[in-house]
């Protein structure tokens, strides 16, 4: 795991961070299988999905973290997911939408993720979790603000 071959110790935040990323990563890839979809898919539907019907396909590389152009060669891997529509007052830009193929892999992935969720949380009291949301905001807060 990450966490041992960082040498982090294991009570840390960052290293539980870490561990927790590895297992959902695993338990969510059977989730993702089923709907054909890799995590580098899933990270770009649901953004595509978040950034709303006006997303351009500028917006949605600067969200992701990467360069527009390799955000067209991903493109054009997920078309029978993802439609790329001209705009109205600009034909240099383009704005990206999820195909009715696409809102149904995401929603599908979703509820399983949410099935997730619900699994590792259910032995965990109402109070400790909301305290643990809460630090993990925080030091995603934080986190963010360093960068």
């Amino acid at each position: 795991m990450a966490t041992e071959r960082m040498s982090l110790q294991s009570d840390s935040l960052t290293a539980q961070a870490l561990l927790m990323n590895e297992l959902l990563n695993a338990a969510m890839e059977p989730a993702l299988a089923v709907q054909g979809l890799k995590p580098s898919t899933f990270d770009l539907l649901s953004t595509i999905h978040a950034a709303g019907p006006d997303a351009t396909q500028a917006s949605i590389a600067k969200r992701l973290g990467i360069k527009p152009p390799s955000l067209t060669e991903s493109l054009r891997l997920v078309k029978h997911l993802v439609e790329q529509a001209p705009s109205a007052t600009d034909s240099r830009v383009k704005h990206l939408r999820l195909t009715a193929h696409g809102s149904k892999a995401l929603s599908s992935t979703i509820k399983s993720i949410d099935a997730i969720s619900k699994a590792i949380t259910s032995g965990i009291d109402r109070d400790q979790l909301s305290i643990a949301v809460e630090v993990l905001k925080k030091a995603n807060k934080m986190l963010a603000q360093t960068m």
